[in-house]
């Protein structure tokens, strides 16, 4: 969901909200006619210093329940330490029609750290309080869904931008993921792929078509995939690119541990980048090591790139299937083992021993981002896992580059 779409989902909370709330304020009011004693009391708790103020209706208060009386009116149970106003807690119906909207906002996206919960009975009737609440101001099922879930991001970005805020020696650690957004497709995916030198691709394993094994033993096969597949020379940096190089100027962003060899970092204007796979911006002559830049390997016609000094084949500075990771692998592990926050994007942690490298990370912070859940070991006090695009993620960022990001 972009920010337009928020706006207008939660222009529409709002209004429905507003108009429940007027509601409410009805009921409550018809309630205190009619059954002061029986249905509405308040009293100040005597079992917490801060001073719960408490709704009651003739049984003990716990959670907050919004109640239909017998003759179809309304009242508020309501047990909540939300909103402070010069120290003191407000309840509901000497709320202000602002603060009154904010919090059944805060109810119906189950805000808890502004619920006191007695019981597992009360866990249970918020349920069914957020079900009465959408009922009475007739909010869709897919209108909260919409809004829980940017709202649940929302929280996450802020937490993100905190963790940034907090943090001096920033590491990121991206995969394939960070690149899909510029437009490069996975290469495990034959789609796109076109016969051509005689080559047929249904009989071969993607993992094979860019291994070592292939490379030596059919060479042609090897080089017609990776032209067709790995020619990146006009894919231009996407926004989760810019940005890191916008946190690397700023001091907040020490290096970027990629798995990819796009290059597209470099091109976006990161300096310090360690390319555990390599580049196909480099290749070298497998006999006598001349190296050729990747117009010499794309722009070949032939079956595959001859050396123009020994006759031998020229290939890719990539590691393949079968390969060990490049040299610059234990330089990674050491940056990682100094970070003070570690931000992994892009990636489900899948693939050794590039995944390996999260186990080397000490440091306070550990934020994950990626389209779908990752398996990985986090602290809730201190790390962070975002469901989300990277582009969706790191727009937010930008946005929050020149208002809350603190310069170390």
């Amino acid at each position: 969901m972009n920010k337009d779409e928020f706006k207008n989902i939660t222009a529409i909370i709002n209004n429905k909200l507003l108009l429940l709330s007027t509601k409410i304020d009805k009921a409550i009011e018809k309630s205190c006619e009619t059954h002061a004693t029986q249905y509405v009391h308040i009293k100040q708790s005597k079992d917490n210093e801060n001073g719960y103020i408490e709704i009651l209706c003739n049984s003990d208060a716990y959670g907050i329940k919004l109640v239909a009386t017998p003759d179809n009116y309304m009242y508020l149970e309501c047990h909540t330490t939300y909103p402070k106003i010069s120290n003191t807690i407000k309840p509901f119906n000497f709320m202000l029609i602002s603060e009154r909207v904010s919090l059944l906002k805060d109810i119906i996206v189950k805000r808890t750290e502004y619920l006191s919960y007695r019981s597992s009975e009360s866990k249970k009737d918020l349920d069914e309080l957020i079900q009465k609440i959408c009922e009475l101001a007739e909010i869709s099922e897919c209108e909260l869904k919409e809004y829980k879930a940017f709202h649940q991001s929302y929280n996450k970005i802020n937490k993100l931008i905190e963790y940034i805020n907090d943090s001096k020696n920033i590491i990121f650690f991206g995969g394939a993921g960070v690149s899909t957004e510029s437009g490069i497709p996975d290469f495990r995916s034959k789609d796109g792929l076109y016969n051509q030198h005689d080559v047929n691709f249904d009989q071969y394993a993607p993992e094979y078509l860019l291994s070592k094994d292939c490379l030596d033993n059919n060479p042609e096969v090897f080089y017609e995939f990776y032209h067709q597949k790995l020619d990146c020379r006009n894919i231009e940096p996407n926004i989760t690119h810019k940005v890191l190089t916008e946190l690397e100027e700023m001091g907040k962003l020490k290096a970027i541990v990629t798995q990819n060899i796009d290059g597209l970092h470099q091109k976006a204007g990161s300096e310090n980048v360690y390319e555990i796979h390599g580049s196909i911006k480099e290749n070298y002559c497998i006999h006598c090591g001349k190296k050729y830049d990747e117009n010499y390997i794309f722009n070949n016609t032939d079956e595959f790139p001859i050396c123009e000094e020994c006759g031998h084949v020229v290939r890719p500075n990539v590691v393949l299937y079968g390969e060990n990771v490049a040299n610059c692998f234990e330089d990674a592990v050491k940056i990682i083992e100094q970070a003070d926050c570690l931000i992994i994007g892009g990636t489900s942690l899948a693939v050794y021993p590039a995944a390996s490298l999260i186990s080397h990370f000490h440091g306070k912070h550990l934020i994950v981002i990626n389209n779908e859940p990752v398996n990985c070991l986090l602290d809730p006090d201190h790390d962070l896992e975002i469901v989300d695009t990277l582009g969706s993620v790191f727009s937010q960022i930008e946005e929050a580059l020149t208002q809350t990001i603190i310069k170390p």
